[in-house]
């Protein structure tokens, strides 16, 4: 029985017929053009040995890739597999407010510092990153890839997202979708990492934060900013309101600590840029699984795309081989049809 990891790759197989047919198409036009000046029976012998195989190779080849792609697999053993791991979302705010320069750098990129700091100490734990401004974006889904984590992170900017504003309560609904399209039997923790300055533009984030502690998830949040900053603008400057005056971002330490303790999370005040998000993972994520830890018998595929791998590969470098030895027969016949116009 063949078992294929991406068996929607197979429909690539869709596009081999009319490549196909493009193909065939200028082999007749330049069967045609070299006709004029050969004999039919001098245009089959140099035709045939190269053309016929030539095609058959690449097809052959390019099937071999998609069948490669698709990811067959069979034959199969039961193994013992233990797992011990969260499933962490941080919610990072990207709104104009997070370019104030309180905490230095800026708050937007102290907090990218942060984070990848915590990466350091994420092990067997899915991370998933959300974006928030006036709307909420999953960034990265669920992943135990922490390199392409922290790919995702480093494009997170002022400009991610659309809607400029603050959102907490888009954000928190985002991250339980996040943790709820990724949830697996063997995840043992769940969490979200609230990162903001803590404006909120919508103030529904309390009964949002209350609904996530209902489902099992904890909410952390992290107060990022010191006594207040003007903001910044791109064009330089700074932000001013309707009356000229310089607006000042503020952190909300009220509405986080009641988000954290509606959502049974613990909030942090970053006033100093020391976001402390080594100490809540590990005494506040991380203890729930100490007895969590436990072994299931899965089903594991032994992968046979190599194979194809390694035939697409054999048969590409043949059909270069070819390919070349075709070139150098098609310079010869033009080189004859230039002969043939100079001396007709």
């Amino acid at each position: 029985m063949v078992d294929w990891a991406r068996p929607q790759a197979l429909w690539l197989f869709l596009g081999l017929l009319p490549w196909l047919l493009l193909v065939l198409r200028g082999d007749a036009i330049y069967a045609r053009r070299l006709a004029r000046w050969q004999t039919r029976s001098r245009l089959s012998t140099r035709r045939l040995p190269y053309a016929l195989p030539l095609r058959l190779l690449r097809v052959l080849g390019l099937s071999c890739v998609i069948v490669a792609i698709a990811q067959p697999r069979w034959n199969f053993s039961w193994q013992d597999v233990k797992r011990q791991g969260a499933d962490l979302v941080i919610a990072l705010d990207v709104s104009r407010s997070m370019a104030a320069a309180d905490v230095a750098p800026s708050r937007l990129e102290r907090a990218k510092r942060e984070i990848k700091d915590l990466l350091k100490l994420v092990h067997g734990d899915r991370v998933a990153l959300v974006l928030y401004s006036g709307v909420a974006f999953i960034q990265c889904p669920l992943t135990h890839d922490l390199s392409a984590f922290e790919l995702f992170l480093d494009q997170a900017g002022l400009d991610s997202l659309p809607v400029q504003g603050t959102s907490l309560s888009q954000a928190l609904q985002a991250a339980g979708k996040a943790l709820d399209d990724g949830a697996e039997a063997s995840s043992k923790g769940r969490a979200v990492i609230l990162i903001t300055d803590g404006e909120d533009h919508e103030g529904q984030a309390i009964q949002v934060a209350s609904e996530l502690a209902d489902r099992g998830i904890a909410v952390h949040t992290i107060g990022v900013g010191g006594q207040g900053a003007p903001i910044p603008l791109e064009d330089g400057g700074f932000l001013k309101d309707s009356s000229g005056h310089l607006v000042v971002s503020q952190p909300n330490e009220a509405i986080l600590r009641s988000i954290a303790s509606a959502a049974k999370g613990r909030f942090v005040r970053a006033a100093n840029g020391d976001f402390d998000l080594g100490r809540t993972y590990a005494e506040f994520i991380r203890p729930d699984l100490r007895t969590g830890e436990h072994s299931s018998r899965e089903k594991v595929w032994i992968e046979r795309h190599s194979w194809f791998s390694a035939a697409g590969l054999l048969l590409f470098t043949l059909e270069s081989l070819l390919t070349y030895a075709w070139r150098r027969s098609r310079k010869k016949d033009e080189a004859r049809l230039g002969m043939w116009r100079t001396a007709s």
